[in-house]
């Protein structure tokens, strides 16, 4: 007796978790084999209205998969989003989501992104420094006043 050809798209959110969740094989096969990660991540690929799925750590380490964004982070989530409103199928897991994580202080993550994202004048935001120069903008001057740029 044959076994069924493993689900891409388990492969898909394994490869996320095991690089950013630190999370082991044998503890994902442990983790899709249950009934409530095999329920949630069912409807997530079935229900176009279901647009997130978030998986994060319990304090004991197990791996733990939400509807949505969870309510409070515990510690590092990955999360998976819709492109579109469409069934997540094999062929179109990578296509048709986007993928990234969050730690439990977002507003600090935030912080550390808008340090690193340039203004129009080439200027890192926050910092004075001109750190991040954009190509093709050192032409333009940033005005704090009219919040736009205007070009000398």
């Amino acid at each position: 007796m044959m076994s069924a050809a493993p689900d891409e798209r388990h492969g898909f959110l394994e490869s996320f978790a095991t690089l950013l969740l630190r999370v082991w094989p044998d503890e994902w096969s442990k983790f899709v084999g249950s009934e409530e990660a095999a329920a949630v991540l069912d409807e997530f690929f079935k229900q176009q209205d279901v647009l997130e799925l978030g998986l994060g750590l319990s304090p004991a380490g197990q791996l733990l998969p939400t509807a949505g964004f969870p309510p409070a982070l515990r510690g590092k989530d990955v999360y998976f989003v819709r492109k579109k409103r469409e069934n997540i199928t094999q062929e179109n897991c990578r296509s048709g989501l986007l993928v990234g994580d969050v730690g439990p202080s977002p507003v600090e993550q935030l912080g550390t992104v808008m340090e690193e994202v340039g203004r129009p004048d080439g200027r890192a935001l926050g910092t004075g420094l001109g750190r991040a120069k954009l190509p093709g903008l050192a032409a333009a001057a940033w005005t704090p006043a009219a919040g736009c740029c205007s070009r000398n």
